[in-house]
């Protein structure tokens, strides 16, 4: 898409919300993504993804994990991303099982090492914020 339209620069925020396909339009910026042509990335998460994805072999019956997206971000992308609301980083080494729940959530995706540090101190200070008394 960025080719075609002619867009040549790095594209600051691309945020997906398309209904349960989100996983489709990762898949098919996945060139894109791996090129780091987009500098923050959002996309829901729930229960009606897709199978198989990063696996490039999209059906049914299966269903890709957040587990196997987030893998798939950080290792061939370079992408660490954070659950939003509440913003809890998610990518490896933050990952735990359970974190793989079934129900909507955004997802915020950055590669640039400031912005995944601005993200993490944000993380940290929320945090924070509740375990006051």
């Amino acid at each position: 898409f960025l080719r075609s339209e002619g867009i040549s620069e790095e594209v600051l925020l691309v945020e997906i919300d398309t209904e349960g396909h989100d996983a489709f339009v990762l898949a098919g910026m996945r060139q894109t993504l791996r090129r780091r042509r987009i500098r923050i990335v959002q996309f829901e998460y729930g229960g009606m993804w897709p199978a198989g994805w990063a696996k490039k072999q999209l059906g049914p019956p299966e269903r890709v994990t957040l587990s196997e997206t987030l893998q798939w971000l950080w290792s061939e992308a370079g992408y660490f991303c954070f659950f939003q609301s509440p913003l809890i980083p998610i990518s490896p080494p933050c990952w735990q099982p359970k974190l793989e729940v079934r129900r909507w959530s955004n997802v915020l995706c950055a590669h640039r090492p400031r912005d995944i540090e601005v993200l993490t101190n944000a993380s940290a200070r929320q945090y924070a914020k509740r375990l006051r008394p």
